[in-house]
């Protein structure tokens, strides 16, 4: 009996490391605005340079 509460332990850890590993990457996604970097730096037109 005691092997199944380890594969339940083991099964249990699995899944909350892939949802935090999951939930800091959504995180750090919806954190980045990639708006306001182009809004604040934005890329240079390469028809308005001179020669």
């Amino acid at each position: 009996m005691m092997i199944l509460g380890w594969w339940l332990v083991t099964f249990v850890l699995s899944l909350f490391l892939i949802f935090a590993i999951v939930f800091i990457i959504y995180a750090l996604k919806s954190g980045v605005n990639t708006e306001d970097a182009v809004r604040i730096d934005p890329i240079p037109d390469d028809s308005k340079k001179q020669p």
